[in-house]
């Protein structure tokens, strides 16, 4: 049976906490205090952005010097120019979501003030704070702002996400050998929107001690003795159970501990291109997917349309 324990700790972490204890030690502290006994094969699941914050990887917005080129970039998309310039150190750009021209329609609009806790505040902040959204490219993932973060942080401070996550998880994996003498995995967490849903979900943006992917590849199913396709992303269904979990306001709990969960370990090396080798395909064959995708599809709807077929529901 599985069974998760969130962490809850005794005090909000702040950029200061870098300073007095490492992320290992931290982490240790709270699960001793939470009184939770760890045993081999349990996975701890820790947010972003308390290893970003307990490893100093957070910034002083006062100390960010954008250039001026960035100053002018930012004064024609309507962008805080100091974050801008911080999304450039972080990541890649891919593109700017208009996310004020999104939230004027009417029924994107209307849906975010009904599912909102604090109507006013939803409509201030949509009015000043996300005008133009870069995405950007990092750790194999799309996120928005680089996936810089000023959530659940003191004001005048920004979190980027953690340099290495990989070796951050088995730096925790290997500490917890030594405190507790028990085997187990680590995976650390970020939110990521989700294609065509109206919510957010926690996705792994790096592990150590479980291998990413369970293989069901060409095994049998109910019926045949060999299905294509079936290998599940291990990682990334964890983490959004353990986000949904501890939740992203004022919960204080920022990990949790699954137990019972079956998994493949893994002797990884700490490494977030051996993971990704894992976990995602090279961009040069995505971009060649993407390609013949394209080319496949419009041969398909040009013959479709002159065949006068329709589609279904």
């Amino acid at each position: 049976m599985v069974k998760i324990i969130p962490i809850r700790f005794s005090k909000p972490v702040v950029p200061s906490d870098a300073s007095d204890s490492s992320l290992e030690q931290r982490l240790a502290e709270e699960l001793k205090k939470n009184d939770i006994t760890l045993e081999n094969k349990d996975i701890l699941v820790v947010t972003s952005k308390i290893v970003s914050l307990l490893e100093g990887n957070t910034v002083d917005i006062s100390s960010i010097k954008p250039r001026k080129r960035i100053k002018f970039l930012a004064r024609l998309f309507s962008m805080d120019p100091q974050r801008l310039e911080l999304v450039f150190r972080e990541g890649k750009v891919l593109g700017i979501v208009p996310l004020r021209k999104i939230m004027n329609d009417r029924f994107i609009r209307n849906f975010y003030l009904k599912h909102s806790r604090n109507i006013n505040a939803t409509q201030e902040m949509l009015k000043k704070n996300f005008i133009n959204v870069p995405m950007t490219s990092r750790l194999g993932l799309i996120f928005d702002n680089a996936g810089i973060d000023g959530s659940n942080i003191p004001d005048g401070f920004l979190a980027p996400l953690p340099e290495n996550p990989c070796l951050s998880a088995k730096k925790i994996k290997d500490h917890f050998k030594n405190v507790f003498n028990k085997e187990i995995a680590v995976i650390i967490t970020d939110t990521l929107s989700v294609l065509n849903r109206t919510g957010a979900l926690d996705v792994c943006i790096g592990c150590s001690g479980i291998y990413p992917i369970t293989i069901n590849e060409s095994g049998p199913d109910l019926f045949k003795p060999n299905k294509f396709g079936g290998n599940m992303v291990t990682v990334d269904a964890v983490a959004a159970i353990a986000g949904a979990v501890m939740g992203g306001n004022t919960q204080l709990t920022p990990a949790v501990i699954l137990k019972g969960f079956e998994y493949e370990s893994w002797n990884d090396n700490g490494d977030c291109k051996e993971y990704q080798n894992v976990i995602s395909f090279p961009t040069r064959s995505k971009i060649r997917a993407g390609f013949y995708t394209v080319l496949n599809t419009i041969l398909f709807k040009t013959i479709q349309f002159l065949l006068f077929l329709k589609s279904g529901k």
